[in-house]
């Protein structure tokens, strides 16, 4: 039986980016967006080192063509009110946070729930 963690990331009125969800040793990871929710694609921001006092949160990239070295940002195309599963690349990070496309009217409540192996 797997172990699941559920955790609600807030988006504040006003703002793009959420609150972070500490990854662990979570091995996926699934979303739920809210019906109000604004934005119609999301990326993610990911840390390396939660520990240190001013933890760093950078764009989630990947190789998009190995034979070029070609990069492109990690991003998912959403709808309001539906559930997703997040990028298998997430689970490399100690922490990560979602960023909407869309600057939100109000505080976005999104339920992650990452799932141990």
């Amino acid at each position: 039986m797997a172990l699941t963690r559920v955790q609600t990331l807030t988006i504040a009125n006003g703002d793009t980016v959420s609150t972070a969800f500490t990854a662990g040793w979570h091995a996926a990871y699934g979303l739920v967006l809210p019906a109000s929710f604004t934005g119609t694609s999301i990326s993610f921001q990911v840390c390396a080192d939660t520990t240190v006092d001013s933890p760093t949160y950078q764009a989630l990239y990947e190789v998009d063509d190995p034979a070029t070295g070609t990069q492109r940002q990690v991003t998912l195309a959403v709808t309001q009110g539906r559930s997703y599963d997040l990028p298998a690349a997430l689970t490399a990070w100690q922490a990560f946070k979602i960023v909407s496309n869309g600057t939100e009217g109000a505080d976005r409540s999104l339920v992650v729930v990452g799932k141990a192996p």
